[in-house]
C-alpha cells in the first residue's frame, strides 16, 4: 500500500506502508489530524469523561522477521471534558499527550521500551516488559509534577503545592 486518504471524525486520515518480500521487512504509519476523539459514538462504552475539542494521533509498526515495533502518539490541546447533563460540560482545560514504543517478539513477550504520559507540564514516564509465558509484567519509571495550583488545571478548589517528583516500579504475577 503506498497510501491512503480520507476523513473521519471531522479531521483527516493519512496511511502508508510498504513490505519487502525478499528482507521480511516492512512498516506502516496511520497519521490521524485534527480528530474530534470525543464525538465518536460509543453508545453505553463510552467513557464518562472524554478528550475535548480536537487532536491527533500516530499509530506506526515496523517489523521485521524478529519482533514488531509500534509506536502510539496522541495529542490532545483542549483535555478532557464531561458532560454533566443540563448543566453542560465540564472540563480539565490542559494539554494532554500520550507517546509509547514497545516491541513485540515471537512468543507472545513485551517490551515496552518508552512510554510517556503528559498533563500540562506534569510527566509520567516508565519502560518495562510483559512476558505471557511467565505471567508477569515488570515496569518501571518516574513522574513530575511542578510546584502549582488547582487552578492551574482547570479546578476551582483553592488547593497549591510544590514540586512534586518520585520514581515507581511495580512487578507482579499472574495467577491461574
Amino acid at each position: 500500500m503506498e497510501s491512503l486518504k480520507g476523513r473521519i471524525l471531522g479531521g483527516t486520515l493519512a496511511g502508508s506502508g510498504a513490505y519487502d518480500l525478499a528482507t521480511g521487512e516492512g512498516g506502516g504509519k496511520l497519521s490521524f489530524a485534527r480528530i474530534s476523539f470525543g464525538a465518536s459514538s460509543l453508545g453505553r462504552w463510552a467513557p464518562a469523561w472524554r478528550p475535548a475539542g480536537s487532536g491527533d494521533a500516530d499509530i506506526e509498526l515496523a517489523a521485521t522477521r524478529g519482533k514488531v515495533r509500534g509506536t502510539l502518539s496522541w495529542k490532545n490541546p483542549n483535555g478532557l471534558e464531561r458532560a454533566e447533563g443540563e448543566k453542560g460540560t465540564v472540563g480539565i482545560r490542559l494539554p494532554l499527550s500520550a507517546t509509547a514504543t514497545a516491541d513485540y517478539y515471537p512468543g507472545g513477550a513485551i517490551r515496552v521500551v518508552a512510554l510517556r504520559l503528559r498533563a500540562g507540564d506534569a510527566v509520567l514516564s516508565g519502560s518495562g516488559d510483559i512476558d505471557p509465558e511467565d505471567r508477569t509484567i515488570s515496569l518501571v519509571g518516574a513522574f513530575s509534577l511542578p510546584g502549582g495550583r488547582a487552578a492551574d488545571y482547570g479546578w476551582a478548589y483553592p488547593v497549591s503545592w510544590g514540586s512534586i517528583a518520585g520514581e515507581w516500579e511495580t512487578a507482579w504475577t499472574a495467577a491461574n
